[in-house]
């Protein structure tokens, strides 16, 4: 029976009983482990090692998969954090589940797709984030997921097509080269002023930079892990290398992207304003001027 507990490891902890057996799982020692109390079964079809995760247990306890941003998540999706579960039932369920201030139910899943993994294919969960989150955060998922390779371009026009007419204009904004969610939403927020910059810029000496504001203001982002020690001691230097090849470095921690983008807007107002992003004939002569 130790092929039972493998197969299920494989799967994740949680798994229909046709994909287990589907992999060359025995249906009697399925149900003899879970008479045994050796495995547990969350819903009929349905099995799960103890300790197997709780949201995809969850799920599968309420009658269907975890989907949008909980599944994006779980796939190593930059999300925006979000504790509820977001729940994919069946277009035309009869058995709703209990409404809750924890849960979101999408009306998306084909009744063949009630069995197999807990979690939805990623297309499949960012189709279900339209509509649900907004567009500047639907844009940061489909980024993300480009960037670490989850979906390709040909699974945009999948998308495309699948998703109502009103949000395909997201889709021409994702473009894969932000590697954090923080790096997407200034690119947009910098897109939706006019401000030219660019993304993930080589700088001699230096190494790649976040953002690049037209010729000289580079802005880094840091997300929510906690910078000291050696990583800290990283940033420092680079930072520390861009001034002295003439740039302005803006260091941005999460909550100043997520919740004081006003006053970070008016910094760089500031900068543009003064012209002090472009290289001037002052830097030319230094030889600072690239």
């Amino acid at each position: 029976m130790n092929n039972e507990f493998r197969l299920l490891a494989e799967c994740g902890g949680i798994a229909h009983s046709s994909t287990l057996t589907g992999k060359g799982a025995k249906t009697a020692n399925l149900q003899r482990l879970a008479a045994d109390g050796l495995l547990l079964r969350p819903r009929r079809g349905w099995y799960s090692l103890p300790g197997a995760d709780a949201l995809a247990v969850r799920a599968v306890s309420l009658g269907g998969l975890v989907t949008c941003v909980s599944a994006l998540h779980k796939a190593g999706v930059w999300c925006v954090t979000d504790s509820r579960l977001h729940l994919a039932v069946g277009a035309h369920t009869g058995h709703p589940p209990p409404r809750s201030a924890g849960i979101v139910t999408h009306y998306s899943l084909p009744a063949t797709r009630l069995v197999g993994y807990p979690l939805v294919p990623v297309v499949d969960a960012l189709i279900d984030q339209f509509g649900c989150q907004t567009r500047e955060n639907s844009i940061v998922v489909l980024d993300s997921a480009l960037n670490r390779g989850l979906i390709s371009r040909s699974d945009l026009g999948d998308i495309r097509s699948r998703i109502p007419r009103k949000y395909r204009p997201a889709l021409d904004c994702a473009d894969g080269r932000c590697e954090s969610g923080l790096e997407t939403k200034v690119r947009l927020r910098l897109k939706h002023r006019r401000l030219r910059h660019q993304t993930q810029v080589q700088i001699r000496g230096v190494g790649r930079v976040d953002i690049l504001i037209g010729d000289r203001l580079v802005i880094e982002t840091d997300g929510l892990e906690f910078h000291t020690g050696e990583a800290a001691t990283r940033d420092r230097e680079r930072d520390l290398a861009l001034h002295r090849l003439g740039y302005i470095v803006m260091r941005l921690t999460y909550a100043m992207v997520m919740f004081r983008w006003d006053e970070v807007q008016a910094v760089i107002d500031g900068y543009v304003s003064r012209r002090e992003h472009l290289w001037t004939a002052l830097h030319v002569r230094a030889g600072l001027a690239r």
